[in-house]
């Protein structure tokens, strides 16, 4: 296998590098350290670029989507719900989005247009508005 053909598959492998790529933010030659791989850094830096002009552009999306919050006490957990055009890329990038701002997901699902998100009763508000906010401005 070619150097060009393990980068592309190791830069898939890596979503956050497969992204940054796509939104033209990457620092080529610190890629091609942190992926090290066999071979010298510049050839790797240089599958990369080629790579660049490869991937579709990244584009942000807003959803328009009903969202609601409610709660168990007795369980001490939090369902948001969120009802609209949502799909499991959707249900990634909340989840996502919940973990980097320290919320714990007990539970979550995505069935027929509806992603619900089980949270600690205590996060159930920071979870709203992170969700909420997260929708709009969703990867395509």
């Amino acid at each position: 296998m070619s150097l060009a053909a393990i980068t592309r598959r190791e830069v898939r492998k890596t979503p956050y590098l497969y992204d940054a790529i796509r939104a033209g933010i990457v620092n080529y030659s610190a890629a091609a350290r942190m992926l090290d791989l066999e071979g010298q850094d510049a050839a790797v830096s240089a599958s990369l670029q080629r790579l660049s002009k490869e991937l579709r552009p990244l584009e942000m999306v807003r959803i328009d989507a009903n969202i609601t919050i409610s709660s168990d006490e007795t369980k001490q957990q939090a369902k948001v719900a969120v009802e609209g055009p949502v799909d499991a890329k959707i249900l990634s990038h909340l989840i996502l989005v919940c973990h980097m701002n320290g919320i714990c997901i007990i539970e979550a699902s995505i069935l027929m247009g509806e992603i619900e998100i089980v949270v600690e009763w205590k996060d159930g508000p920071n979870s709203l508005r992170l969700i909420e906010r997260a929708l709009e401005s969703i990867p395509a």
